[in-house]
């Protein structure tokens, strides 16, 4: 079986990370580590996660250098075979790390998976679900001959859909 790494970028997060954190220890396959890197927080999050301190979560404190820098600071220390991504202020449905592991341990033509997500509001109100361009409306790109519209290629979607 895959170990499984689960990198939380964060940033003044501090109101939502215990949610995130706990929908990971609901797990019906718990991840092998958590890498969290706080992005120079000045709220309670560092605080928060020391609070949390157990085996398998590791924080790495960096000083603010925007999302980007910090989900990549957390995949590069990541010790995973896989590694998911976790927003600090989004959660895991409790069954996402095993079917997604699973998806990835027994088809080895997928090098990559994703799922639609539920949406929820600041206080965890469903929103309804986003299904990546299926539900998206197209927007214009900065490049006025080229506008981004759904297609088959699972890469050209993820670039212009997040």
């Amino acid at each position: 079986m895959a170990r499984v790494s689960v990198v939380i970028p964060s940033y003044n997060h501090e109101r939502f990370l215990g949610a995130a954190l706990d929908s990971l220890d609901a797990q019906t396959r718990p991840p092998d580590e958590v890498v969290v890197v706080d992005d120079g927080s000045n709220d309670g999050s560092v605080a928060l996660l020391r609070r949390r301190a157990r085996p398998g979560l590791r924080v790495i404190e960096q000083e603010n250098r925007g999302a980007h820098a910090a989900l990549n600071r957390g995949i590069e220390e990541s010790t995973g075979d896989l590694v998911f991504l976790l927003n600090s202020d989004d959660r895991f449905a409790p069954n996402r790390v095993e079917r997604l592991a699973g998806l990835l341990e027994t088809d080895d033509s997928a090098a990559f998976a994703a799922s639609w997500i539920r949406l929820i509001d600041a206080k965890g109100k469903p929103l309804g679900v986003k299904e990546a361009w299926r539900n998206m409306h197209p927007w214009q790109a900065r490049f006025p001959e080229r506008t981004f519209v759904a297609t088959s290629n699972a890469q050209w979607n993820l670039l212009q859909g997040n």
